[in-house]
């Protein structure tokens, strides 16, 4: 287990989270946000606030990464401990070891799929499969990719590549949580990881999976048994619920039934809820934890605004889909 910084060492950072912070979008910028006509208006109310906004719609993935490598470099510039955020980060590794494969077979450009910040750079992901040389990158991903690459190979099933790697990624970053001594970066982890494994339990048990499936699929977690999630998914809804009863999740089991979606916001918006009274601590690792997932929050946030707009959704709807957030 990684050492701990002594708490003193964070007194300056969390000084200039303070000041990013002040910078988070508020209520009232969200309301502006809902209530522009079109995602051309709602850039320009964005361009308001201070955003670098794009003149063309396609670029609004780019300029929500650029967003989110803006925060990750201020943490690396200055959080004495940088460690504490891999496993946040982890997240995005695995999604652009799905994008990277899936380019690399079908020829697309990867750059409009590989998301940022990542740990492993978007070059070396590209040459490691290009060359069709998976050792070029470092473990976990190097074996993960190989696993995925020779499985999609022998039967051409892209499902079966992506479930090899939403595993890997769950495993991943419940591994590197189980590294840190930041309780706080434990329990959100586990939570979201916890999440990721009732979503996949859930819908195989609605499809009726065999128990193959859910030992392939479902990964490690600190709050769920593992062995009990994947017998009770592997009997079925009903048993899978029955289980979920007697969790930290049980409160909203109905909601699973009714809304995944919901249930996933729900839990979400718990972390968020839970992180408020956090980032006001003067020292120690807590405040930029939370400023960094509520960063990650509002470009969620905008980018669902956005693609509402594109889509040409009621104000109403694109505001029950949001996260809270807490500025």
């Amino acid at each position: 287990m990684k050492g701990k910084v002594n708490e003193s060492h964070y007194a300056y950072s969390v000084t200039a989270a303070r000041i990013m912070q002040r910078a988070l979008l508020s209520d009232a910028d969200y309301a502006q946000l809902i209530a522009a006509p079109d995602a051309i208006a709602a850039l320009a109310v964005l361009s308001s606030k201070g955003w670098k906004t794009p003149d063309d719609i396609s670029r609004i993935p780019q300029m929500l990464d650029d967003e989110l490598q803006k925060a990750w470099d201020f943490l690396t510039e200055f959080a004495p401990d940088i460690d504490i955020f891999k496993p946040f980060i982890l997240r995005n590794d695995y999604h652009n070891l799905k994008a990277a494969l899936k380019c690399a077979l079908s020829e697309l450009q990867i750059d409009r799929y590989f998301i940022r910040p990542a740990l492993v750079p978007r070059k070396l992901m590209i040459n490691a499969l290009s060359e069709n040389r998976f050792s070029l990158l470092p473990e976990p991903f190097s074996s993960v990719l190989k696993k995925a690459y020779d499985a999609l190979n022998e039967t051409r099933d892209g499902q079966l590549a992506d479930i090899i790697i939403d595993r890997a990624a769950i495993d991943g970053m419940i591994a590197a949580a189980g590294e840190i001594r930041e309780p706080l970066v434990r329990r959100i982890i586990d939570t979201l990881c916890a999440l990721s494994n009732i979503k996949i339990a859930f819908r195989g048990a609605t499809l009726s999976k065999n128990k193959d499936f859910f030992e392939t699929a479902i990964g490690n977690c600190f709050s769920l048994d593992r062995k009990s999630l994947i017998d009770a998914s592997a009997k079925g809804s009903n048993e899978l619920f029955q289980y979920l009863k007697t969790t930290s999740y049980a409160e909203h089991t109905e909601l699973l039934k009714t809304s995944p979606i919901d249930f996933e916001r729900h839990f979400e918006d718990r972390i968020l809820s839970s992180l408020e009274p956090i980032r006001f601590e003067a020292l120690g690792a807590n405040p930029l934890i939370a400023f960094f997932l509520f960063k990650e929050a509002e470009i969620k946030n905008i980018r669902l605004i956005l693609a509402g707009k594109l889509a040409q959704s009621s104000g109403e709807e694109i505001r029950r889909r949001l996260r809270r957030i807490y500025v």
